[in-house]
């Protein structure tokens, strides 16, 4: 019963999700439209930049997160397996919510991650996305989204594998 309910309140926000996009502006971000990526710039830990048209023409998943949030901490945790299954296919994009880089350093050393990041010391970057930490946009290499999930709907492996 509880994957009926489930099913049909998805259903239901793709339904409403459908209606808003119809009513957006064209080169607009919109969190809600299918086929768009934010006006974002950011600078990884290993120095490259990084924004929606570096990013084209590769599959991506990009991940906002704070280090303090247990939910973004069982976000990474997924992420890290996949970043090394699929690194090389896949980009990710990790952008920190008002985070300095030592804490995330230290944070990212503990738990032995190797996923890129950047350290953003306030949320500009990351709220662009969403105004949900966690949040996951997977799109695909023509920049169209193909799946989003914030902290009330965190994604699954399989989800991220698509």
């Amino acid at each position: 019963m509880k994957t009926n309910a489930k099913s049909a309140m998805i259903i239901t926000l793709l339904i409403i999700i459908a209606l808003l996009t119809g009513s957006c502006k064209k080169n607009r971000f919109n969190p809600f439209a299918v086929d768009t990526l934010p006006d974002f710039s950011v600078i990884m830990d290993n120095g490259e930049t990084v924004n929606a048209l570096t990013l084209y023409g590769t599959a991506s998943v990009i991940c906002t997160f704070n280090t303090k949030d247990g939910r973004s901490a069982k976000m990474l945790s997924m992420l890290q397996p996949l970043y090394e299954q699929y690194r090389r296919r896949v980009k990710f994009v990790t952008i920190s919510d008002g985070e300095n880089e030592e804490d995330i350093v230290r944070y990212w050393s503990g738990h032995g991650y190797t996923l890129p990041f950047s350290a953003q010391e306030d949320a500009t970057q990351a709220r662009k996305f969403s105004q949900d930490v966690p949040y996951v946009l997977v799109v695909d290499s023509n920049m169209r989204k193909t799946g989003s999930f914030d902290k009330d709907n965190l994604p699954t492996s399989a989800d991220i594998e698509r």
